[in-house]
């Protein structure tokens, strides 16, 4: 199973702010496993979320109804990302920093 993005995402957060956590998913191949599921749930959270938020709109108009979905689409990634990706750093942790791997 592949790692998507949110997945990836949530591993890099982990090595840096919960290594013990991160450290007791077990192998390699394990944690490869974890993340891949959690990258997998939190994509879908974020769509059913995000239609959840739209069922709300009700404007007929097309560009109402696009600027509806991209803002119901970020709305929903923020919630999740702070839900199931971002988790509290440990302690002694607060303060690291991600590797900057040379992007901007």
């Amino acid at each position: 199973m592949a790692v998507n993005k949110l997945g990836r995402t949530a591993e890099k957060h982990w090595q840096t702010y919960r290594p013990t956590a991160y450290a007791e998913l077990g192998t390699a191949a394990e944690k490869e496993e974890f993340f891949a599921k959690l990258g997998m749930e939190a994509s879908e959270e974020i769509r059913t979320l995000a239609e959840q938020i739209l069922s709300r709109q009700t404007s007929e108009k097309f560009m109402d109804r696009v600027a509806a979905r991209t803002q119901a689409m970020a709305q929903a990634r923020e919630i999740v990302m702070h839900d199931r990706i971002f988790l509290p750093a440990e302690p002694g942790m607060e303060n690291a920093e991600l590797p900057d791997h040379g992007r901007l």
